[in-house]
C-alpha cells in the first residue's frame, strides 16, 4: 500500500510494447510497473504499417487512438491495483514515443509523415487534460509529453537522452534504443546528431516463425556443436521451451555462422546432412528444439525466411550508426561509450551482436546496457518538471539526420546486410 496522497504515472508507447510506471510523487520512488503489447499490433508490427492503416480513414486512425489509449488506461489500472493506488489519487502524467505512436496517441494526423518531405506538423510539447484524451485520473490530472525531434524521432529518444546523462558527459558516445524503431544518437563535443532506423519487429521476435517476447519460456541463447551440429539452449525460466526471442535470434546466426551452417551472404548450408536441418518446401530451417521437447509440441527453429528478416534489421542498424559516425566526423575508434537500450537492446550481447554485423566494433568503447531508458527519462520528467525546458533544449539543438530516400544509407543498408567477412 502507498503511504503518500501524491502520484504520477509515465508511458512509454513503444510499437510493440507499452511501458507503464506508476510513481511516489513524494518519496520519488518508482511504486508499480505494468508491461503489455500495444493493442495495436494487429494493425501493423512497424510504425509505417500502423500510419497507413491509420491515413485510410478517419475511422482508423480514430479506432487506432481508442486501441492505444485504452491499453494505457488498462495498463495504469493494473499499476495502481498492484500498488494499492486508486486512478483519482493520480495528479500528473508523462507520455513518450516515437513520432508515429505520439500522433496515434493523441489523434494527429500521420499523412504527413509518409510522403516527402516528411514534416511534422505538431512538433512543440504537449500538455492536455487527461480526460481530453478519455484516461480518467486525478481532478485536474494533466498529460504532458516534450517536443519531437523528427518525422520517425520522437520524443522517447528525448527521455533516452536525458536518462543516459549525455547532456553533462564529454565522452563521445553512441546510443542506440533497439526495438522495432531503432534510434541511434552521437553525442560529441558538445554536439547530438540522432537517426532513426525502420529495423522491423524481428529482432524483438514478434514476425519469426517461431518468435515470441523475452517471457518465460523463450530461447535466449543458442550454442552449436561444430561436430554434431546439435544446439545446446538457454531458456528462461525453468519450463520447457516455446519459441525464440530476439536476442536468441543474435545469438543462434552467431552460432549458426560460427558452425559454417549459415554463409556469409546468410544462406542455410543445404548440402550437409543433419538431423538438426529440415526442409519443408523450399524453405530450410535449422532445428533448435524438437518437437519432442518443446512445450507447444511442434518443433522450434531459425528458418532461412527468418534469417533473411534478420539480415534486413541488422542491416538497417549497422548502416545507420556507420551513417550518423560519419556524419558526426569521427570514426567508430573515437567512439568512448556504447549505450544499448530498449527492450531489445538492454539484454543483448554485443559479441554475438557484432559477430552477426548488428553493430560495428567500437574497440575503444566502454559498453553500458540500461533497461527502459525511455521510460526512465519519463519518469525523471515527471519528478523533476522543471526538466521539461531540458526536453526543449534537447529537441531544438539536435541534428536530425533523416534516412528516407537517403541515397547513401541505401549503398550502406544493402552492403550490411552480408554478415562479417565478406563486407
Amino acid at each position: 500500500m502507498a503511504c503518500s496522497d501524491h502520484f504520477g504515472v509515465t508511458a512509454d508507447i513503444g510499437t510493440s510494447q507499452l511501458t507503464i510506471h506508476l510513481l511516489d510523487l513524494e518519496n520519488r520512488n518508482l511504486l508499480a510497473q505494468c508491461v503489455l503489447r500495444n493493442p495495436q499490433s494487429p494493425f501493423g508490427l512497424d510504425v509505417v504499417s500502423r500510419a497507413k492503416h491509420a491515413v485510410a480513414s478517419e475511422n482508423n486512425a480514430r479506432n487506432l487512438s481508442e486501441i492505444v489509449r485504452g491499453g494505457v488506461l488498462r495498463g495504469i489500472q493494473s499499476a495502481g491495483q498492484d500498488a494499492g493506488v486508486a486512478l483519482g489519487d493520480i495528479q500528473s502524467m508523462v507520455v513518450v514515443g516515437n513520432t508515429v505512436m505520439h500522433h496515434l496517441f493523441y489523434d494527429l494526423p500521420v499523412d504527413d509523415l509518409l510522403v516527402p518531405p516528411y514534416e511534422i506538423k505538431t512538433p512543440n510539447s504537449l500538455d492536455l487534460p487527461t480526460g481530453d484524451l478519455g484516461i480518467l485520473l486525478g481532478n485536474g490530472a494533466m498529460c504532458y509529453s516534450p517536443p519531437l525531434i523528427g518525422s520517425f524521432v520522437g520524443c522517447d529518444a528525448i527521455a533516452v537522452v536525458l536518462a543516459s546523462g549525455l547532456m553533462s558527459s564529454t565522452e563521445t558516445t553512441v546510443i542506440a534504443d533497439v526495438g522495432t524503431n531503432t534510434e541511434i544518437i552521437i553525442g560529441h563535443k558538445g554536439n547530438l546528431l540522432i537517426t532513426s532506423a525502420a529495423s522491423g519487429p524481428a529482432l524483438e521476435g514478434m514476425s519469426l516463425d517461431c518468435g515470441m517476447p523475452a517471457d518465460e519460456g523463450a530461447i535466449s541463447a543458442v550454442q552449436i556443436d561444430t561436430a554434431s551440429y546439435r544446439p545446446r539452449v538457454d531458456i528462461i525460466g525453468h519450463g520447457r521451451p516455446m519459441g525464440i526471442c530476439g536476442t536468441g535470434a543474435v545469438s543462434a546466426l552467431g552460432a549458426l555462422l560460427d558452425s559454417g551452417l549459415l554463409n556469409s551472404e546468410g544462406s542455410l548450408a543445404r548440402h550437409i546432412e543433419s538431423t538438426w536441418l529440415s526442409g519443408r518446401g523450399d524453405v530450410v530451417h535449422y532445428i533448435l528444439v524438437q518437437a519432442t521437447d518443446s512445450g507447444t509440441g511442434r518443433p522450434i527453429y531459425i528458418s532461412q525466411i527468418d534469417i533473411r528478416m534478420m539480415q534486413q534489421s541488422k542491416a538497417a542498424i549497422f548502416a545507420a550508426i556507420e551513417l550518423l559516425i560519419d556524419e558526426a566526423s569521427i570514426s567508430a575508434s573515437d567512439v568512448e561509450r556504447f549505450l544499448l537500450t530498449g527492450a531489445f537492446g538492454s539484454d543483448l550481447n554485443i559479441s554475438d551482436a557484432i559477430k552477426i554485423g548488428l553493430f560495428p566494433q567500437f574497440l575503444n568503447a566502454r559498453v553500458d546496457q540500461i533497461l527502459g531508458g525511455a521510460s526512465s527519462g519519463a519518469d525523471m520528467i515527471l519528478l523533476n518538471p522543471e526538466l521539461r525546458d531540458a526536453a526543449s533544449d534537447i529537441a531544438r539543438n539536435t541534428v536530425y539526420v533523416d534516412l528516407m530516400d537517403n541515397s547513401e544509407f541505401e549503398f550502406r543498408f544493402s552492403k550490411a546486410q552480408l554478415f562479417p567477412g565478406s563486407q
